[in-house]
């Protein structure tokens, strides 16, 4: 049984003379992480299509399919990069389920939270989609990777279609702790049997069939093997070099999605004659230099042409537009003259699949018909690309008047482009900048049920000079970080206070003075030298005495017979 390793941007570690040594201890194949989605290759794709190459190993070439794009636009980005790279086959990763990458992020790093899933039955048509759109424009073989844990669990629908390509399975086998030589890893791979099987499935082509076992001079990374010499040649020996037109003339489709351009020349700078939708039959008469010259004149560009045996029907036309959208919301947003936008997407083909575009506008009445659809102001900026139908939606509007009432409602469009109906019209008010800073000195009222404690500072460990009893009058001078300051002295926190709307100040309470007082601490209360907590004590009054004050300043009251003692402890009586 033959061997082989697929490798990405995590095996970074190869070295040339690791290469050498698999080369010689019997590697095969290798195939190669080329792209993730679209727009993303992988940073080390080159270096490892070149070491392939230095070392006599076939490889080919794998795209992770994500659920989140679009399947046109991953299947043709893939293209050119197998174009460019000429592998002996291609691959299409099948196994993601969730549709935020953020949240399966945090989960897999153990930081919990839920990981949204797809529906199985909207996996299966994005996987089919591309599925079928990458075995009508190859002339590789093409190969479908998934695992019994991916179908089982989240997409047993897949299982109808996998076979139906060469078939490329996970399932890992028990590993030894310690790294092996090249003796038992080759017994090992003698003796591997065969993968678990998906339900539904009851073959194999390729097995990635450990992503641990240590063998002595070479990192951990993912094995592979081949179920035999004639897939084997199948795969990695009888496949010509990729040609997107089959490298020849005659009829042939349109397979670009959004449509090909014909010039002048064979030349990307040459004047542009017309366009020919996706799906156009046409017929070519020369390639040159991966340019198509057309029976009907002009060129373009050749891995966007699909040869035919004979010339087929066009595909059915789409005339299904996106299902409108009737669960949009809108509401004040977190930045001046913003309002957030939130829907669920809807899909290309009615509630299926995946749009191509969202149309969002905004007006000061409700859009409830086409003509207020018309004169509607559209949104142009940060627009979201389409999920799946079933995905959340969200976007910013921003450059709104603040404090100004707006409508608003989103339209569906796909490729084609078939327009969804219009959406339910919801209204929200900009955000408004924040009021200005209060007019100060103003009234105020304690609203903590237990008292409110005044300090001698702006921070919760400065001295207390008194406490407030709950709707207690004070009036405020200054507010700073949270705190606010007395007239009367002292800062307490302005979260405890109701600023009162009555114009007219109080003004703070002035008891006249002398007055009697009685000690209403259980312990007693020391009379110090002056007013300040480090001061020379100068005796001890006990609970209940009474004294004669004829001074209060900052929460303290100076005594008749001398000293200063704390006025909170004090209960002036007649």
């Amino acid at each position: 049984m033959r061997w082989g390793i697929d490798i990405s941007r995590y095996d970074d570690a190869l070295s040339d003379a690791q290469w050498q040594m698999m080369a010689n201890n019997g590697l095969s194949f290798a195939i190669i992480r080329a792209c993730h989605g679209v727009g993303y290759t992988d940073p080390l794709l080159s270096r490892h299509v070149g070491q392939a190459n230095k070392y006599g190993i076939p490889f080919g070439l794998y795209q992770w399919v994500d659920i989140t794009h679009n399947v046109q636009d991953q299947a043709n980005y893939f293209l050119r990069l197998i174009e460019t790279y000429r592998p002996k086959c291609a691959a299409g990763d099948y196994e993601q389920y969730w549709t935020d990458w953020a949240a399966w992020n945090k989960a897999r790093l153990g930081g919990g939270g839920e990981v949204p899933v797809m529906p199985a039955e909207q996996i299966n048509a994005i996987n089919f989609a591309y599925f079928t759109h990458m075995r009508s424009a190859l002339s590789i073989p093409l190969v479908s990777y998934s695992g019994a844990w991916f179908v089982n669990k989240y997409c047993p629908q897949t299982a109808a279609w996998l076979g139906q390509s060469y078939l490329w399975l996970a399932g890992y086998i028990s590993t030894p702790a310690q790294a092996v030589g090249w003796d038992e890893f080759h017994r090992i791979v003698g003796n591997l049997g065969s993968p678990t099987f998906p339900k539904g499935i009851n073959r194999w082509d390729i097995w990635q069939f450990s992503a641990s076992l240590p063998i002595i001079g070479l990192p951990q990374m993912d094995l592979d093997a081949i179920v035999s010499e004639q897939v084997f040649k199948n795969l990695f020996v009888i496949p010509k070099i990729y040609e997107p037109i089959g490298g020849s003339t005659g009829k042939a489709r349109v397979i670009a999605a959004n449509g090909l351009r014909v010039r002048v020349a064979p030349n990307l700078q040459a004047p542009i004659l017309r366009g020919l939708q996706y799906g156009t039959v046409v017929e070519i008469v020369e390639v040159q230099d991966g340019w198509a010259h057309l029976a009907d004149g002009g060129w373009c560009v050749a891995q966007w042409l699909q040869i035919l045996a004979e010339t087929p029907p066009l595909p059915p036309a789409d005339t299904t537009a996106p299902a409108a959208i009737t669960n949009l919301t809108a509401v004040p947003g977190t930045a001046t003259g913003c309002i957030d936008l939130a829907w669920i997407a809807p899909g290309d083909d009615a509630a299926s699949g995946t749009a191509t575009r969202y149309l969002v506008r905004y007006s000061t009445r409700p859009i409830s018909d086409q003509a207020a659809w018309e004169a509607a102001t559209p949104v142009t900026n940060d627009l979201p690309t389409p999920k799946p139908a079933g995905g959340a939606e969200r976007m910013t509007v921003s450059g709104l008047t603040p404090g100004t009432t707006y409508y608003f409602a989103v339209r569906a469009q796909d490729e084609i482009p078939n327009l969804g109906r219009l959406s339910n019209s919801p209204a929200a008010i900009a955000k408004a900048p924040p009021p200005p800073p209060l007019a100060l000195p103003r009234n105020g009222k304690v609203i903590a049920g237990i008292g409110l404690r005044v300090r001698a500072a702006p921070d919760p460990q400065a001295q207390i000079l008194r406490t407030l009893p709950f709707g207690a009058r004070v009036v405020v001078v200054e507010i700073r970080e949270g705190w606010a300051r007395l007239a009367e002295g002292g800062w307490c926190a302005a979260q405890w206070l109701e600023l009162l709307t009555e114009t007219q100040v109080i003004p703070p309470p002035t008891p006249a003075l002398p007055r009697k007082a009685r000690v209403i601490v259980k312990i007693g209360l020391r009379v110090r030298a002056a007013p300040d907590l480090q001061a020379q004590i100068l005796r001890a009054l006990p609970f209940g005495a009474i004294v004669n004050v004829v001074e209060i300043k900052d929460g303290w009251a100076r005594l008749s017979d001398g000293g200063w003692c704390a006025v909170q402890w004090l209960e002036m009586i007649e």
